[in-house]
């Protein structure tokens, strides 16, 4: 039902339709009834009657369209010792102090903006964040229980009676049943745990739970209270207690919000330290720094200050502050309160003193600040004998030669914060400033303040602006990187992650941390990435202060983040005026944002973690009609969307809970994204689909449609978690248990080669060998081409890492020669790869090993071309990569580092992390081999990645750079060590190809420790490299053996190993170790 539809309906309803007409002229909707005031509702002309007619339906009647899902705070509070207060009083007595203390709880609660939601029992029940949330609903709960803890031990009974009581808080999520008069019509474990952390807390005291802790930890002096076994929980709970609510100027110095402090914002901190050498010199600065929440101002600032004060300068900091934007000077206020330090109870004749201590004794001087501190000094100081417009003239002046004084001393760094919620006063205070006090003197002055409600001053040479943009993607993954530390994060929620941040810094942390707190996300068992509770309350602020835009934003909502306004014009079913006004509230907001193109008619949330809040506030029963409805009318009015945007059909069809349309329209996604190379979206396709098989009823069709689903993702999980995952082996184990239950299945074969992958890189030899062989005998022939190209292709990759490398070639040639261009898309959808461009990248190493230099340099051109014409992103970036590893086998260490930062940066773009290690091995080779040692780690947690996910092959080759590197650094002791570790491998698994490779690379450890070991390595590296027909390794054994014996004397000994080996290379590069041996040939 639409938001006019619901209004006139619930008037119907109540009698009361005569008033329908009135409220919709004014753009109102039932939502908005529960906030109407009796003065509201007689403007709207309804009776006394009619107005008590629909407080009682409102009260009575709870309706579908105002329930909703909200984050709130919830405060219990108790009365210590009632049972005994009880006994001591007559029941009226008893009856009247209740009263006293209800009444005296209520009015703090409300005046901190809260809700009281009613008694029970001598306790009192109320919530922060509803009807209307905001930034600070978990600060002003806790502020308002501190109050109440404090005065309740204040009221005045006339036998000396005492209140204690104890008081506990929690924030979360709660159903909102309908109209709310008392706690019931909240529902939720919020509400539980809030109950029994009041049991928990000590007399007199305020305790918290976690998610309260997480959104005042900078704003509160908190002791950690230790894990509660509270009643009706299974798992222990912590809980702190709240001594005390942090001064605002003391808040910022615990505060933490930047893990990086400057990254991505080097330009933007040297123009913030350009402004201050030129404050320095005498000329005065003032710069205007905005962005939007979270977009890293205060972390800025954070790091600037501390370069300030590093040079001896003095800072002076104002903070505006939410629901102070009509108390005049506020934050003028607030500073000369913690300077002077009075703040709280104080005596008279203790105010004149402490403020001579910060401002001297000059009497005026010292009454002007009493006075805008609101003090009383007493006959000491008698009021000034001024008009109020004088007197603020002076105070004025006074506050202006204060700033002029303390920078005749010293450079001074002022910073006015958060400007937008800057009362009016101080906004004219801080014109002056600008005007008359800042260009002759060494200031620097940075007002702090948010898109939506910019300050603007007078242009002036000295002014200037600085807006600071959101984080690019490689400053974001680096900002996920150094929150996440070592906890693993699947790419596909790394995708989610990045997506729903925006790039905005404090978007990025939250969300990173949220995602290391669900158990689930390590594996990927992750639906998505919901808003955290620390972001919640900002984010739904900004869309409950819409008076008549709210309703159409979250209606937008459901469609996702962008839309288009006729079919939203449409769903709302309103007239096209008062939908145009609605929507005019959320874009000067800044929530919506129309296109660019004036002709378009489609807007877009501006924030995806803004559209998912609205999202989430929906009941869900108003979320399944939505959709459902939605959903209808794209498909009649956009036919062509089932082809181009096959994930936004079905999102809506499994928010209306039509999953089997919803499962159908994800594969067409998963297959279209995977057909890109964009796995990690490919990846999110398919694990919803599965999570949206569980709605549907078993059987055969299930069981067929999961055998599908578990194939395309393993193929897809090969690209983001690395070819020996355990997450793909499940995939393909499931999917091939499943076929055979089934009988005859068409997936079979991609399952054989998904389990084939993970045997190979596993490095289990007899594994991997007979699922090529059953691959081979059961798809070889067969007419399917794709399929017979996948079973030479398993042969080839079984025999190269066997060392059988020219029958690998004929396995690879084989399968190449069955490919036609048509074969690409199959062979993607069916093996999550282009398996001829693959083949081609392991021709190349077998070119490379076997000594056709040539060939290899050929090839290795060729499959970029092919996955460049194919724009297929996993395989450009495999062919880049095999590309550098030629490079780096060549010797050819300046293309290298070229090329590996490349490498590096596509593959993380993508979320290929095998890639990326690889990429980094690249590097870090071409460090070491420079005697850089910051290269080592490069590799060693490459390396280490490796293990991680299980990847055994081919790690003998990767590992073999290691052990250059430590030789090349002069650590031939661990170069050994490595070398040996990586032969066991080698001897004991399927990869024994680069045995040769290792023997090479540990003879040349070995010459600095042991010339006998090193001779005897190098030759046996020859034998073996001869045996398997890998010549080029055999040409460098030999070439490192005729050098370590012309340095030791034994020239004869050489005896034309060197000249043999060398003529089986054919090659017209200019290869490094061809010019070396031609040299040590002449020598010789």
């Amino acid at each position: 039902m639409t938001t006019a539809n619901a209004l006139a309906a619930f008037l119907t309803q109540h009698g009361l339709e005569q008033y329908a007409q009135v409220m919709r002229d004014q753009d109102l909707t039932l939502d908005d009834l529960r906030d109407l005031t009796e003065a509201d509702l007689r403007e709207l002309g309804l009776t006394i009657g009619h107005r008590k007619q629909l407080r009682r339906a409102l009260d009575t009647a709870p309706d579908e369209a105002l329930a909703q899902r909200r984050q709130v705070t919830i405060f219990f509070c108790d009365l210590v010792g009632s049972t005994q207060i009880s006994a001591r009083y007559d029941a009226e007595d008893m009856s009247d102090i209740l009263e006293r203390y209800h009444a005296h709880a209520a009015s703090v609660i409300r005046s901190w903006g809260g809700m009281p939601l009613g008694t029970q029992g001598d306790g009192v029940v109320a919530c922060f964040g509803y009807p209307k949330a905001s930034e600070n609903d978990a600060e002003r709960a806790v502020s308002a229980a501190l109050e109440i803890s404090q005065s309740l031990q204040e009221l005045q009974f006339g036998d000396g009676l005492i209140l204690n009581s104890r008081i506990g808080l929690e924030t979360g999520r709660v159903f909102v049943r309908g109209p709310v008069s008392d706690s019931s019509a909240l529902v939720g474990d919020t509400l539980n745990t809030a109950a029994r952390l009041q049991d928990e807390a000590p007399a007199n005291t305020v305790v918290v739970g976690k998610n309260t802790h997480s959104l005042i930890r900078n704003l509160a002096d908190l002791d950690n209270l230790g894990d509660r076994h509270l009643r009706g929980f299974d798992q222990p709970v912590t809980i702190w207690q709240v001594n005390g609510m942090r001064d605002v100027s003391e808040r910022d110095n615990a505060q933490d919000n930047g893990v990086i402090d400057l990254l991505g914002r080097e330009a933007d901190f040297d123009q913030l330290r350009g402004l201050w050498d030129s404050a320095k010199g005498g000329a005065g600065q003032v710069l205007m720094l905005s962005g939007g929440a979270g977009i890293g101002k205060s972390t800025l600032l954070k790091a600037f200050r501390r370069h300030v004060r590093a040079e001896g300068a003095q800072t002076f900091r104002y903070f505006c502050a939410p629901g102070y934007e009509n108390s005049a000077l506020y934050p003028i206020r607030a500073q000369l309160a913690h300077l002077t330090g009075l703040r709280g109870p104080i005596d008279a004749e203790d105010i004149a003193p402490k403020i001579m201590a910060r401002v001297g004794d000059d009497p005026t001087a010292v009454r002007l600040v009493a006075d805008l501190l609101a003090l009383d000094p007493g006959e000491a100081l008698p009021p000034l004998d001024m008009t109020a417009i004088e007197q603020k003239q002076a105070t004025y002046g006074f506050l202006m030669q204060v700033v002029a004084q303390e920078a005749s001393k010293a450079p001074l760094l002022m910073v006015v914060e958060d400007a937008h919620w800057a009362d009016p006063s101080t906004l004219e205070l801080l014109h002056v400033i600008v005007e008359q006090v800042i260009a002759p003197l060494p200031i620097l002055l940075i007002v702090t303040q948010r898109p939506e409600g910019e300050v603007t001053l007078a242009p002036a040479a000295h002014v200037s602006t600085l807006a600071l943009d959101r984080l690019d993607r490689t400053e974001s993954l680096k900002l996920i990187a150094a929150v996440m530390g070592n906890s693993p994060c699947p790419p596909e929620i790394l995708h989610k992650i990045l997506e729903a941040s925006d790039g905005i810094p404090l978007y990025l942390e939250e969300l990173s941390r949220s995602v290391m707190d669900h158990p689930g996300s390590a594996s990927g068992n992750f639906a998505d990435v919901d808003v955290p509770i620390t972001l919640e309350d900002s984010l739904m602020a900004r869309i409950d202060r819409l008076p008549q835009g709210k309703s159409v934003v979250q209606t937008a909502a459901v469609f996702g983040r962008r839309f288009a306004t006729p079919t939203l014009r449409t769903v709302l079913e309103m007239d096209e005026a008062p939908f145009a006004s609605a929507l005019v509230e959320p874009v000067k907001a800044r929530i919506l944002l129309p296109e660019k193109d004036a002709q378009s008619q489609t807007m877009q949330f501006r924030h995806a973690l803004v559209q998912q809040a609205a999202y989430g506030r929906l009941a869900r029963k108003q979320r399944q009609q939505l959709h459902a409805k939605i959903v209808a009318l794209l498909l009649e009015h956009q036919p062509t969307l089932a082809e181009t945007e096959p994930e936004t059909l079905a999102r809506h069809h499994a928010g209306a809970k039509q999953y089997g349309e919803a499962i159908n329209f994800l594969i067409l996604a998963g297959k279209k994204a995977a057909a890109r190379a964009a796995q990690v979206e490919a990846t999110n396709h398919y694990l919803t689909a599965l999570d949206h098989l569980e709605h549907l009823p078993e059987g055969r069709a299930r069981d067929e449609q999961e055998v599908l689903l578990r194939a395309l993702l393993g193929a897809a999980l090969m690209a983001t978690r690395g070819f020996a995952a355990p997450e793909v082996y499940d995939a393909f184990a499931r999917a091939r248990a499943l076929c055979l239950s089934l009988g005859d299945n068409v997936m079979y074969c991609s399952c054989l080669y998904g389990l084939f992958t993970v045997a190979a890189s596993r490095s289990d030899r007899d594994e991997a060998m007979a699922l090529a062989r059953e691959m081979l005998d059961g798809f070889g022939e067969c007419p399917v081409p794709s399929w017979a190209i996948a079973a030479h292709f398993a042969m080839g990759v079984a025999q190269t890492f066997a060392g059988e490398l020219d029958n690998a070639a004929g396995s690879f040639d084989a399968a190449l020669a069955l490919y036609t261009p048509e074969q690409h898309g199959p062979l993607v959808e069916q093996f999550g790869d282009d398996l001829a461009e693959f083949s081609m990248c392991y021709m190349v190493w077998i070119h490379t090993m076997r000594g056709e230099i040539d060939q290899s340099r050929d090839l290795i051109a060729k499959a970029i071309e092919m996955a460049s014409e194919l724009n297929n992103k996993n395989a450009l970036t495999r062919s880049t990569s095999f590309q550098m590893g030629r490079m780096m086998e060549m010797g050819l260490l300046d293309e290298v580092a070229k090329t590996a930062p490349r490498v590096i940066e596509i593959s993380t773009l993508q979320g290929y992390p095998y890639w990326a290690c690889a990429g980094r091995i690249g590097l870090g080779f071409t460090m070491a081999s420079g005697g850089d040692e910051a290269g080592l780690p490069h590799i060693a947690e490459s390396l280490a990645f490796f293990d991680m996910i299980g990847q055994r092959t081919p790690q003998t080759y990767w590992r073999s750079y290691l052990v250059a590197a430590l030789t090349a650094l002069g650590r031939p002791d661990e170069a050994v060590t490595a070398a040996d570790e990586a032969l066991e491998m080698s001897r004991s698994g399927l990869d024994c190809a680069f045995e040769p490779n290792l023997l090479w690379r540990r003879g040349q450890a070995l010459r600095s420790l042991d010339l006998a070991a090193a001779e005897a390595s190098l030759r046996e590296g020859m034998a073996v490299g001869a045996k398997i027909g890998s010549h080029y390794y055999a040409f460098l054994c030999a070439l490192e053996l005729a050098e370590l014996l012309i340095a030791d004397g034994r020239r004869d000994a050489e005896n034309g190993a060197l000249a043999a080996a060398m003529a089986r290379i054919s090659s017209s590069e200019p290869i490094p170790a061809l010019t070396r041996a031609a040299e040590v040939l002449r020598d010789l």
